[in-house]
């Protein structure tokens, strides 16, 4: 049987005798044997309330982020006629705030 042996925080650096652990200990601690938890699949996540309302409100809020990005590509077309000035709007909604607003973040 190996003996474990471990130091004490006071002890680091002196020349003091590491404490010993019992025998007791270590053999009850080579018992504990670790657990497995299967895989979850989709559906069994989904099962979950809070998650699967989690899950919900943001589909909504992307569905919402792209139609916001359709929309303001065409209100943008409208009232210049120029695709490609249309085309760089689109891009730059995908650029996150602190980029697309310089310094002073998010207006508004």
């Amino acid at each position: 049987m190996r003996l474990l042996v471990t130091a004490c925080s006071r002890c680091v650096g002196q020349d003091a005798r590491p404490a010993a652990v019992p025998a007791k200990l270590i053999v009850a601690m080579s018992k504990v044997r670790p657990t497995t938890v299967p895989a979850a699949g989709f559906a069994a996540v989904l099962r979950g309330r809070e998650f699967r309302l989690l899950w919900l409100a943001d589909a909504q809020s992307l569905l919402g982020d792209q139609l916001a990005r359709v929309a303001l590509s065409v209100l943008v077309y409208d009232r210049t006629g120029s695709g490609l000035v249309t085309a760089v709007v689109y891009a730059l909604t995908y650029l996150p705030g602190p980029v697309r607003w310089g310094v002073a973040g998010s207006v508004g």
